[in-house]
C-alpha cells in the first residue's frame, strides 16, 4: 500500500486473527488527535453501528495504544496519544483487545439474530433497518408497528432467541459484489459504504443480512440474550437488548 491507497481490512480475511504484521505508511494528526496508518489492519474501524476495537501497535519506536480507529476515505486510522518517533516503511505488528473484540462480536451477532427472529414471527409487521451495537444501550430499530401487548411480545421473543442459542446455529459471513447482493432479494441499506467490501452475514438459514462487522462462530457463544424495553416513534420501533 501507498499513501493514499485502501488500506487492506485483513480483519475480514479471519475474523479470529486477532493480531498481525504490517507496515507503517503514513502518519499524523486531526480532530480527533494523533493516527498512524498502515497498510493493512486487524483493527475493526468504527461504523455498521459497532464500535472500533482498541488494542496496542508495537513498532520500532516502542509501543503505541490504540484507543480508537476509524474509516476515512478508504484510509483507517489508528489514533493513539504516543510521543514516540515514528518511521515510514517501518515494520508494525497489531495486538488487537481480544475481550473487547468479542463483547462486540457478541453484541452485534445477538443483534442480528434478534432481527431474524421478529422477521419470522408472521402477525409481526416489523423489518429491521438498523442497529446500534454498543455496549451501553444497543438497539435494533424497525419499521413497522409495535405489536399491542408490548410483555407478551418480549416473552415470545426472549423464548425465541434462547431457542436459536440452544440449536446453536452457525454463523457464516460472505462478501459480496453489488449485483450479487440486490439477486438475494434481501433489504439493502441506502447508505452502503462505497469504499469497503460488500458481505453478508447468514445465521443458519435465515435470511442473510448486509453486515461488515464482527460475530461470533456459534450463536451458542452468546450466551443469554434478553430484552431491555420497546419503544415506537411514529413507524419506527426500537428494540432494546443487552448480552451476558
Amino acid at each position: 500500500m501507498k499513501k493514499n491507497e485502501p488500506t487492506h481490512l485483513a480483519y475480514l480475511d479471519n475474523p479470529l486473527n486477532l493480531e498481525g504484521e504490517s507496515v507503517v505508511v503514513d502518519f499524523g494528526e486531526d480532530e480527533k488527535g494523533k493516527y498512524l496508518l498502515l497498510d493493512k489492519t486487524w483493527f475493526y474501524p468504527q461504523g455498521g453501528g459497532q464500535p472500533s476495537d482498541t488494542g496496542c501497535i508495537e513498532i520500532s519506536g516502542g509501543k503505541i495504544d490504540v484507543f480508537f480507529v476509524r474509516f476515512v476515505q478508504g484510509e483507517v486510522r489508528h489514533y493513539h496519544d504516543a510521543s514516540i518517533g515514528i518511521i515510514l516503511g517501518d515494520s508494525a505488528i497489531s495486538y488487537i483487545n481480544k475481550e473487547l473484540r468479542e463483547l462486540h462480536s457478541k453484541i452485534h451477532t445477538a443483534g442480528h439474530l434478534m432481527d431474524n427472529m421478529i422477521a419470522k414471527m408472521p402477525d409481526v409487521q416489523m423489518k429491521g433497518v438498523k442497529g446500534f451495537h454498543f455496549p451501553e444501550g444497543a438497539y435494533v430499530e424497525f419499521i413497522g408497528v409495535k405489536p399491542e401487548d408490548t410483555p407478551k411480545f418480549i416473552e415470545r421473543l426472549e423464548n425465541d432467541l434462547a431457542l436459536a442459542i440452544r440449536e446453536n446455529h452457525s454463523v457464516k459471513e460472505e462478501l459480496v459484489n453489488i449485483e450479487q447482493l440486490r439477486g438475494m432479494g434481501i433489504y439493502i441499506p441506502p447508505n452502503l459504504p462505497e469504499d469497503k467490501p460488500l458481505r453478508v452475514v447468514t445465521i443458519g438459514d435465515f435470511e442473510p443480512i448486509p453486515c461488515g462487522g464482527t460475530h461470533v462462530r456459534f450463536v451458542e457463544e452468546l450466551g443469554t440474550v434478553k430484552i431491555r424495553k420497546v419503544k415506537a416513534k411514529k413507524d419506527r420501533v426500537k428494540v432494546s437488548y443487552q448480552v451476558s
